[in-house]
């Protein structure tokens, strides 16, 4: 509220942008950084796609992509 006395609500909307100029990019942990990660345990966690079908599935979890 505002010290002028008027009521006015504050709301905000957030949204998460996802987006890849190359969309056929392929987003499999990269072995060069296996330094950082357990290779085993990322491979079978994550499996390989791409960046399409990575925003695919980001935007149907949030209903935003027919399935």
């Amino acid at each position: 509220m505002e010290e002028t006395g008027k009521k006015r609500v504050l709301w905000r909307i957030s949204s998460t942008f996802f987006g890849h100029l190359r969309y056929n990019v392929d987003i499999t942990p990269l072995a060069e950084l296996s330094d950082y990660f357990n290779p085993d345990e990322a491979y079978a966690k994550y499996k390989p796609m791409t960046a399409h079908e990575k925003l695919c599935e980001e935007l149907m979890a949030i209903n935003l992509c027919p399935k």
